[in-house]
Parts: C-alpha cells; structure tokens; sequence
C-alpha cells in the first residue's frame, strides 16, 4: 500500500508554487504521479479516511492558503472540493465550519470556488441527509449571495427543493420566497443572468457592483439538468430516425 502521508509531505508545496497566480477556480484535483492518488481522492474513497492523514492533508492545504493568500493555492481547491464531498455522507460541524468560514472569507476578496462548493453541499447533501441547521444556514447564505448581485446560490436552492422529495413541507423564508417566486424553471437563470458588463445593479433595493469575472460563474447548471437535456435530444433524435 502507498504511504500516502509520506508522499503527500514531500510533494504538495513544492507541486503548487508554481501554480501562484494561476485561477484557482478549477474541478481539477491533480495526480502528482501516475502510480498514486491525489490525497484528497484516496480519504474519499470507501473506508479509506484516516484522520491523521486528514490532519496533515489539512494543515498543508491551510499552510499553503496562508503562503499564497485566499483563492490562490491549488492545494486549498481540492480541500474545498473534499469538504464537498466527504460531509454530505459524514458530517462534522467543526469541519463544516470552517469550510463556511474559509469559503465567506475568500468570497469577499473575489474567490467564489469555495462558496459555490459550499452551495453544491447544501444542495445535494441536504438532498441526501436532511439537517435542519444547515437548511437555516442554506438560505441565510442564499439570501446574502443574491443581495451580492450572484444567482448562483439562489439556482442550488431552486435545485434542492425542486429534487428534494419532501420539499413541500419546508418553510422557506419569507424573503427568499419571494426572490424565489421570479424563477419557475431553470431557464429563468439563463434569462434573468446578472449582466456581465461590470454595471450597477439593485438588487433587493440594494445597489451592489456586479464584477464580470465573478459574474460569468452566475446561474450555472448542475450535471444532473446537462444530463436530463442530454438524453432528452437522443430520445429525439432516436424517434426521428
């Protein structure tokens, strides 16, 4: 078996350095070497999470966030994407925290890649496992992303509680009611996308400045819609041959 915590301490640093300066906003979790993992994918594998290599994984993500700055180390986008991920199934509050922490703190300097990872854990985690305290910070969060110009947290909410099957019996915030009552299907983010030209805009009667780069990720389609879309036009075009 690899030792993976050996590995990992001899290469996750030195691997990312030169990558300062790179975006950051990116799936990708890189295989150092064609014969191992990433550590991120080997703690989310099936009986795979061991927490001392969790920690040490953690501390080198954190210490290259704090090398590099918010939203600029590669290492700190695969610990984003882990915490995704691994709390869906095992929940933990104190990584939690500081998933939503690190994630509010990058947001407001620009970096939405962990925001938008947060959001996609609300929406499918509570899909998958409902928790009442989460749902509350779910729409807290999605009312302030909307507030700051964004659709993308309110496009995940939409998605939750049109998969969730008990979503009928949920009370939605009067606010984000509201908001939400402008948006029927999917298309209306398409439609009603926050334009991109950085301009002004009110929001909820509050102006906020929309920035372009930021604006591009707005009202973005989770696989699952690409997916339906998808088989939807080879039914098609399977009838019509």
């Amino acid at each position: 078996m690899i030792d993976h915590l050996n590995y990992y301490n001899k290469t996750s640093i030195l691997s990312c350095r030169n990558s300062a300066g790179k975006n950051a906003d990116t799936e990708n979790l890189t295989i150092r070497n064609p014969s191992t993992q990433h550590l991120s994918h080997f703690l989310l594998e099936e009986n795979n999470f061991r927490r001392k290599l969790y920690r040490q994984y953690r501390y080198r993500c954190l210490k290259e966030r704090e090398y590099f700055g918010p939203g600029k180390s590669r290492e700190m986008t695969t610990l984003y994407r882990f915490w995704c991920y691994f709390l869906r199934k095992n929940f933990d509050h104190t990584m939690y925290n500081e998933f939503k922490k690190f994630a509010l703190e990058d947001a407001k300097l620009g970096f939405r890649y962990a925001l938008e990872c947060l959001f996609r854990f609300y929406s499918y985690g509570l899909e998958e496992k409902f928790r009442p305290l989460l749902y509350e910070d779910f729409q807290a969060q999605t009312i302030t992303d909307y507030e700051n110009g964004q659709l993308y947290g309110l496009e995940k909410f939409w998605s939750f509680l049109k998969y969730y099957k008990y979503s009928s019996k949920l009370k939605i915030d009067p606010k984000l009611k509201k908001i939400l009552s402008n948006y029927k299907t999917i298309d209306d983010f398409r439609d009603k996308k926050i334009s991109t030209e950085g301009e002004v805009k009110t929001v909820c009667g509050k102006a906020v400045f929309q920035d372009a780069k930021q604006s591009n990720n707005c009202g973005l389609l989770k696989t699952r819609h690409r997916r339906i879309a998808r088989n939807k036009k080879q039914n098609e075009q399977h009838n019509i041959a």
